[in-house]
């Protein structure tokens, strides 16, 4: 699911707590959350030429802090994969913890 947040190029500090509460919410609500962290110039390296994208570097700084800030205090129903490694290795994790949530 893709956030409304996104459609925001700057996020103040009042902003911020409220996306980060938010998403403290919202994703209570979840059985199983993977958390795909890349760093943001990563990410704008591979977003460039999509077209309707407006990010930038400073707004996926704020946002990649939110969730990094708020997984470590959240059950463990919350993974965070590194989506740098291949992709190939991304998906075994990914399926690895989709299928061990649906045992239980």
């Amino acid at each position: 699911m893709v956030h409304a947040l996104y459609k925001y190029k700057v996020l103040t500090l009042k902003q911020t707590k409220v996306m980060t509460d938010y998403l403290k919410e919202f994703l209570a609500l979840e059985d199983l959350v993977l958390h795909l962290d890349i760093p943001p110039k990563i990410a704008l390296e591979r977003n460039k030429g999509r077209k309707g994208r407006m990010i930038n570097e400073k707004f996926l700084t704020v946002v990649r802090k939110c969730y990094v800030s708020i997984f470590p205090k959240l059950p463990d129903q919350y993974f965070t994969l590194d989506a740098t490694a291949p992709i190939n290795v991304v998906v075994s994790e990914a399926e690895s913890l989709i299928l061990k949530a649906l045992k239980k």
